[in-house]
């Protein structure tokens, strides 16, 4: 519920990882907005460039981006996921895993990952990074009201 409208039903995997509106993305999860187009082929462009295949026809749309869907990558990448090179605004560390907050093509994105202690990113320190375009939901953009 969102100022008394009904926003989703599902079951909470299916909200979790098909939210059908901002609201609904945020309210159940951590995740990364980026506004942009989907163009004529169907990709996904935010005003900075972050790109990849969506499954929306034309028109404005923002990705909603979960943390444990952006990953670190080497020099190669050995799939198909577009490969970025981030740079790490803040590095927190919670046991098991680190959260970062990264600039991605003038983009803000979060990113949940397990770092060896020795090697744990750190503020400054740039990282290559693959986006799992295929877990990336795409939702049209809301209609002022």
């Amino acid at each position: 519920m969102n100022k008394g409208k009904l926003e989703q039903v599902g079951t909470p995997a299916d909200i979790y990882e098909r939210p059908a509106s901002r609201f609904v993305a945020q309210f159940v999860g951590w995740c990364s907005l980026v506004d942009g187009i989907v163009d004529g082929k169907g990709n996904f462009v935010s005003g900075h460039g972050l790109a990849f295949k969506s499954g929306l026809p034309p028109g404005a749309a923002t990705a909603v981006i979960r943390p444990e869907h952006v990953r670190a990558s080497g020099p190669d990448p050995v799939d198909a996921h577009p490969a970025y090179t981030a740079k790490i605004i803040s590095s927190d560390y919670y046991g098991g895993i680190s959260r970062l907050s990264l600039s991605v093509c003038g983009e803000q994105l979060m990113m949940d990952g397990h770092f060896p202690e020795d090697r744990r990113p750190r503020a400054g320190d740039e990282i290559a990074i693959t986006l799992e375009a295929a877990h990336i939901r795409t939702i049209p953009v809301e209609p002022a009201t």
